[in-house]
């Protein structure tokens, strides 16, 4: 794959989640804090499958509003299940 078309690639990805967070106020600061690293870049130059998108934040700040966005007490999991699922999961398995 070629420079830009990573770009668009990696773009595109960060856009989609973008979009999950309600906040837009959020999604604005996050947008001029990110960096994205790791071997998804590597993966598509080399024309291989992402495994996955390492993502940082240069504002610590930020990073801390997405911490709290993201918290277990507020959070509903990506699969549809609810906080009160994986307590109850925990308290069986110990």
């Amino acid at each position: 794959m070629q420079k830009k078309t990573i770009e668009k690639v990696i773009k595109k990805k960060i856009n989609e989640w973008l979009l999950t967070i309600e906040k837009e106020s959020l999604r604005e600061e996050i947008k001029k804090s990110l960096i994205v690293t790791g071997g998804c870049i590597t993966s598509m130059f080399q024309n291989k499958e992402v495994n996955d998108y390492d993502i940082y934040f240069d504002d610590m700040d930020v990073l801390l509003k997405i911490a709290n966005y993201y918290s277990f007490d507020k959070m509903e999991v990506l699969d549809g299940r609810k906080r009160e699922f994986y307590i109850e999961e925990k308290d069986k398995t110990h």
